[in-house]
């Protein structure tokens, strides 16, 4: 019963929505056709004016016809292949934000780039990760991705050292320095934080023995600023799980 009541409302305000839609056409027909009248004969009389009418309401029903053909032509696309028609604004929408997300990228991914090579210089005695320079972050160029509508900021550092640290434990030691220096000294070019969270969030670290990969979060929208705390949800059932492994095998050793 609710669902036949759902469908009668539904229908309801699809006629009603319709009614008012062509309400407003026929609005808009009679005084497109009186802008045409004019604009046939501007220095006619009024009677002129009125016998030019058929011919400018000739010109709104062609404007009509080929509107109606579009217009069909589209319901009954969205009729037959609705999935089909979601999927392709989905994918037009997502473009256009991947566009308006890379607008300052560049800009984001050069002014990170030179304080994380800082944090490594400054930090090499107890991180024993080679930097150089700014340009040992990105041997390759630019580089990104976007997941969520966040752009998420790629670097790599070719080390053959061996590493001090777990990549975990690499992550949360890079991320209190990084605290650390925007609070002493800031982020040169960049907001240091949003809305009381420090801006510059390192999401993941990949080392294969010989190239160590960053994946690095900028956080200034309330989209990176939500990503950054679901971020902070998975590190903690990562390390809970992390420590229930270990403990388990802890337990098979003693056996």
């Amino acid at each position: 019963m609710n669902r036949i009541s759902n469908k009668k409302k539904n229908k309801n305000k699809s006629s009603q929505y319709i009614t008012s839609l062509c309400a407003t056409f026929s609005f808009l027909a009679v005084a497109f056709s009186a802008l045409c009248s004019f604009a046939l004969n501007p220095t006619a009389t009024i009677q002129e004016r009125l016998q030019d009418l058929p011919t400018a309401f000739a010109y709104v029903f062609i404007l009509y016809a080929i509107g109606a053909v579009f217009f069909v032509f589209g319901y009954l696309l969205i009729r037959l292949n609705s999935d089909w028609v979601q999927q392709s604004l989905d994918n037009l929408a997502t473009k256009s934000n991947g566009k308006l997300l890379m607008k300052n990228s560049s800009y984001i991914h050069q002014a990170l780039q030179v304080f994380l090579s800082k944090i490594f210089r400054v930090n090499y005695s107890s991180l024993n990760i080679p930097v150089e320079d700014y340009s040992s972050l990105a041997p390759k160029g630019f580089s990104y991705s976007v997941h969520n509508d966040c752009v998420i900021y790629n670097y790599e550092i070719i080390c053959t050292n061996r590493l001090v640290f777990d990549v975990i434990t690499l992550k949360q030691v890079l991320n209190g320095l990084i605290g650390q220096e925007i609070f002493s000294r800031g982020l040169s070019g960049l907001q240091p934080c949003y809305q009381n969270v420090i801006s510059v969030f390192i999401d993941r670290i990949i080392y294969d023995g010989k190239t160590l990969q960053l994946e690095v979060l900028y956080i200034n929208s309330p989209k990176s600023l939500e990503y950054y705390y679901k971020a902070l949800e998975r590190d903690k059932k990562q390390l809970k799980n992390e420590k229930a492994i270990n403990r388990l095998l802890k337990l098979l050793s003693e056996r």
